[in-house]
């Protein structure tokens, strides 16, 4: 398996662990480690140089506005809480493509 294809699966499963989370409450931290080790993986493998502008503002807008949907009747707090999910996942992947950036810088 490639590592870009490697990536692209770490995101997916990292995504949908996330939904997961978001609809079990109460599920053993196991599964939020293991998002979070997804999202280091995906974003040092699957996020190219390119994409990492718009995946950072993407993440950024997504964590400052992901709670303005829990004033929805009835699935706002559900629509927040994937939101949530997801934001933990990507800011593990923001992470790692700063972290693949510095290291980077001194090669």
């Amino acid at each position: 398996m490639t590592p870009a294809a490697l990536g692209k699966y770490a995101f997916w499963v990292g995504l949908v662990l996330a939904v997961i989370i978001a609809l079990v409450p109460g599920l053993d931290p196991g599964f939020t480690w293991a998002m979070i080790v997804l999202g280091l993986i995906g974003g040092w493998l699957r996020v190219s140089e390119k994409s990492e502008t718009h995946f950072f503002l993407m993440t950024l807008a997504l964590a400052v506005f992901s709670g303005s949907l829990s004033d929805l009747p009835t699935i706002g707090n559900f629509i927040t809480d994937i939101l949530d999910g997801a934001t933990t996942f990507l800011g593990a992947a923001v992470v790692a493509v700063a972290f693949r950036n510095i290291v980077g810088w001194f090669r």
